[in-house]
């Protein structure tokens, strides 16, 4: 027979560990090389981790605080605004009439009343192509919150305004009311359009906005069949529009975003989903 010690030496170490209980030399290191894996494999969780809230803060430069704005209620007030108060100066030839039948240029003579009402659509076509460029800069420059709360407010002052017109030759406000209403008009339409990045399916927005947009060139005949209908003036029915514009104003400026771009939804933070990263990382 062989001393223990030779025995010893002739036996494989992974079955001298087992055979003794403690662990070899190589189990220890496949021990080791295991630990290290899981603290990488911990690390990249931690590093995915880190990295996805910041790119959650980047996609959402517009939060305040814990305030999320809400997308429907933005797209309800883009697409109301561009129905009710962009296109309205497309609106005249039922303008006209309405004033006409009023008898709101009683104090002019035919003449005087053709080359008046011809200034009065000149002025608001030239507000509307010409403010296009001041709102567009605004609205990359300072959101379209501002761009369209200030736009609303000059169109409810246009309207506003277009309700104390007439009456008299002292009380022909009108051109100056359709420059409001183009002007305010403009940036309506720019800043509305804008909000057609707050989501991914952007041509469906940009779709929903033209049509309604195409659709408020009937305001003015809608506005004067009710009136008809109902029995309201002018004066009550312009100024009333003018209070829901101011209106639509004040909530634009409290519930739309300082950004054309919406927070994206959360990214998966599950373990599995993690872990997954982090593999196709190594």
């Amino acid at each position: 027979l062989l001393p223990p010690r030779a025995m010893a030496a002739r036996i494989p170490p992974t079955t001298l560990g087992r055979v003794t209980g403690s662990p070899t030399a190589d189990e220890v290191g496949t021990a080791v090389g295991r630990d290290s894996d899981a603290n990488v494999l911990g690390e990249l969780r931690e590093m995915h981790a880190k990295l996805d809230e910041l790119l959650l803060l980047q996609r959402s430069p517009h939060r305040k605080g814990r305030r999320v704005y809400p997308t429907s209620l933005v797209l309800t007030m883009a697409m109301m605004s561009s129905c009710t108060l962009a296109p309205l100066i497309f609106g005249f030839p039922a303008l006209q009439t309405m004033l006409l039948d009023e008898g709101a240029f009683a104090g002019l003579s035919a003449e005087e009343r053709e080359s008046y009402l011809t200034t009065i659509f000149t002025v608001g076509s030239a507000a509307s192509q010409f403010g296009r460029l001041p709102f567009g800069f605004m609205t990359d420059r300072c959101g379209p919150r501002k761009a369209l709360a200030l736009a609303c407010a000059i169109v409810a002052a246009g309207l506003l305004l277009m309700a104390c017109s007439g009456g008299g030759p002292g009380r022909m406000y009108f051109e100056w009311s359709y420059l409001l209403l183009g002007l305010g008009g403009s940036g309506v339409q720019v800043a509305s359009a804008a909000t057609s990045g707050l989501v991914h399916r952007k041509a469906l927005v940009a779709t929903c906005l033209a049509m309604f947009y195409q659709m408020g060139f009937a305001d003015f005949q809608a506005a004067k069949w009710f009136m008809s209908v109902s029995g309201c003036t002018r004066q009550t029915f312009f100024s009333s529009w003018a209070a829901v514009a101011m209106l639509q104003a004040f909530v634009v400026a409290a519930g739309f975003p300082d950004s054309t771009t919406l927070p994206q939804q959360a990214p998966k933070t599950q373990e599995g989903a993690t872990s997954q990263k982090a593999v196709s990382v190594r």
